[in-house]
């Protein structure tokens, strides 16, 4: 039971976390590398325990709280912990163990150092070097990202036969087995992109395939009235045309992302799905881009083929198979 009567910070465990707050915060690097890495997991059962990364104390705060009810009811002060839980994205989202065992044996012996330093993640080095939290932690975004299954069309459905047929046309079209129909591909991604982001797109074209420089297809999206009231920005696109089974890296996004510029926002169209880290990696790092994967693909055709009363086939045959070297830019001067 808490004791009113107890100073928080002389209990063993707030002692030792205040003590590590201290270190942590220290402007010396050759402190911080003392301070010791806090690992985070959550018990769901008996013996299952789920890892969710590591970080150090970020803010102490004292608070006040209570204990028993009624006339029992006994006020003391506690300490108030909040720790900076570090990103893993440079490792790949994994954790090498190795360092904790390091540290663990650098210790008992300081001979182990050089070796626990050596393991640490890309992200602590940095911590240790520059003391800055903020470009270490972990990004909580509001959004989530989609299972496989969430992306792609329910295997039998109507929108699972228009996926295949579409992947099928365009494959006959290439010879390439790993990246299938790809260049015939981007004219359907373009009207796909063009046809989600509505009456605010205009039209633009697909990109010579020799040449593409990281992008497939060019298109424009107007915000406000012509004039001086109107902002244009470019659209950048990327498109695969991959078996369902054959996922999207960070790779193949970060091709793509690697040639925004201010102001512009990318579009990704892919007949299969985007990885888990793929995502995280988006949302992490605010990246203005459209990811539109099997299942959105499946079914604005369907919505668009129905609505003009023509057939998958018709509707891919009539698609424009015109190509420019064009700048990105100069879709911007268009009316």
């Amino acid at each position: 039971m808490k004791r009113p009567d107890t100073d928080p910070a002389t209990t063993r465990g707030n002692k030792y976390l205040l003590d590590q707050f201290k270190i942590s915060h220290d402007p010396n690097p050759e402190v911080r590398a003392t301070a010791v890495p806090i690992v985070f997991f959550e018990t769901r059962k008996q013996g299952e325990r789920i890892f969710h990364g590591y970080g150090v104390i970020k803010n102490v705060k004292l608070v006040t709280q209570y204990t028993g009810s009624g006339a029992d009811k006994a006020y003391f002060s506690n300490y108030l912990f909040t720790f900076c839980v570090f990103s893993m994205k440079k490792e790949q989202e994994g954790f090498d163990w190795s360092w904790i065992e390091a540290r663990k044996q650098a210790a008992k012996d300081k001979n182990f150092l050089s070796l626990a330093n050596a393991l640490a993640p890309k992200e602590w080095k940095f911590w240790i070097r520059t003391g800055d939290l903020e470009k270490v932690r972990r990004k909580v975004y509001g959004r989530s990202t989609s299972k496989k299954e969430e992306q792609l069309p329910t295997p039998g459905s109507a929108d699972d036969k228009i996926l295949n047929q579409i992947y099928e046309y365009y494959r006959k079209k290439d010879n390439s087995k790993a990246h299938s129909g790809d260049f015939e591909f981007e004219g359907l991604a373009k009207e796909i992109t063009r046809l989600i982001i509505g009456d605010a797109c205009h039209d633009g074209w697909v990109t010579k395939s020799s040449g593409d420089g990281g992008y497939d297809f060019v298109l424009r999206v107007d915000i406000g009235t012509k004039g001086i009231s109107q902002v244009r920005q470019v659209v950048l696109g990327q498109a695969k045309c991959y078996r369902q089974d054959q996922r999207i890296t960070g790779e193949a996004v970060d091709r793509v992302v690697a040639r925004l510029k201010r102001g512009w926002i990318a579009a990704f169209v892919t007949t299969s799905f985007f990885s888990d880290p793929a995502q995280r990696e988006i949302l992490e790092d605010d990246y203005p881009i459209m990811l539109i994967s099997g299942k959105q693909v499946a079914q604005t055709v369907r919505k668009y083929i129905y609505e003009k009363n023509i057939t998958l086939q018709e509707y891919l045959d009539s698609l424009s198979r015109d190509q420019s070297f064009k700048s990105p830019e100069d879709i911007l001067k268009e009316e």
